[in-house]
């Protein structure tokens, strides 16, 4: 099998000579040539970082979109406009709700994508539950919550004055096969580690993984949810761990003592084959 490549295009951190943002943005490449982009970061940084990397976004089979949050979807009007991208972009309906966190001060902010975001995602192709997006890729949204397993939803609300909480039932995840094994590809994961290789095991059948990327929104986790995250990857035999965005840098650095060899931090620049 032709080899799967993953570059990172926009992360919390970046390599030398790229730059960096609160956002997350893979250019997925499949082992049948298929090029998918995950997520488009906050700004137009994606694009940027692609062009210093040599990777051509101007040939995007598709697009998908991790879960309705700005920091994910906002620089989709550029794909549009600047790599002139007009093939289809793959969501979960609740992608458009009005979305509002809470801040550290009390304050609760607008979370939600930008109206330009929600304008470059008319049209979108709806995924719930799971799809093959491409061949060799699929998309599982609608990620179900089990009883006894957390999900990095708290502060997070449907309404401005924070009693409404929002589930995020768009929250999604690809799952790519690749010759060294099925790699999962997280946007947040804020269904939840667990939860989500639960419905991996579900829903394609994967009991083990090649390796799992992405946030795992444990920046601000307690220690029973690390442990939980850590526990899940154990029970994939998960070869590889690229936490980034989210995972913060001190859940990164207790992953990594608990998963010996196994953890390696993300960063803009990063290309990965499989």
């Amino acid at each position: 099998m032709p080899r799967a490549r993953l570059t990172v295009l926009c992360d919390n951190q970046a390599l030398p000579g790229l730059t960096a943002e609160w956002g997350f943005s893979v250019l997925v490449e499949t082992p049948s040539g298929g090029r998918l982009l995950w997520d488009a970061g906050l700004t137009g940084l994606f694009l940027d970082n692609a062009a210093a990397l040599g990777a051509d976004l101007s040939r995007l089979d598709a697009a998908a979109l991790s879960h309705g949050h700005y920091d994910h979807g906002n620089g989709l009007p550029l794909l549009r406009e600047r790599a002139g991208f007009a093939g289809p972009i793959h969501a979960h309906p609740g992608h458009g709700a009005a979305r509002y966190a809470r801040e550290d001060d009390g304050s609760i902010v607008s979370v939600a994508l930008s109206p330009e975001a929600r304008q470059a995602l008319a049209g979108f192709v709806p995924v719930e539950g799971a799809a093959e997006i491409l061949p060799g890729l699929a998309m599982l949204t609608a990620i179900p919550r089990l009883p006894g397993l957390g999900a990095a939803t708290d502060g997070l609300y449907l309404d401005p004055a924070g009693t409404e909480p929002d589930p995020l039932p768009d929250d999604a995840c690809l799952v790519l096969d690749t010759a060294s094994g099925p790699v999962l590809i997280l946007g947040c994961c804020h269904s939840g580690l667990a939860n989500t290789l639960a419905q991996v095991r579900a829903g394609l059948g994967h009991t083990r993984l090649a390796a799992v990327l992405g946030g795992l929104h444990l920046y601000a986790a307690d220690a029973a949810a690390r442990a939980e995250a850590r526990d899940a990857l154990r029970d994939f035999a998960v070869s590889r761990v690229f936490p980034g965005h989210c995972t913060g840098d001190a859940a990164t650095a207790w992953l990594a003592r608990e998963l010996p060899g196994r953890v390696e931090p993300l960063a803009a620049g990063r290309i990965l084959e499989f």
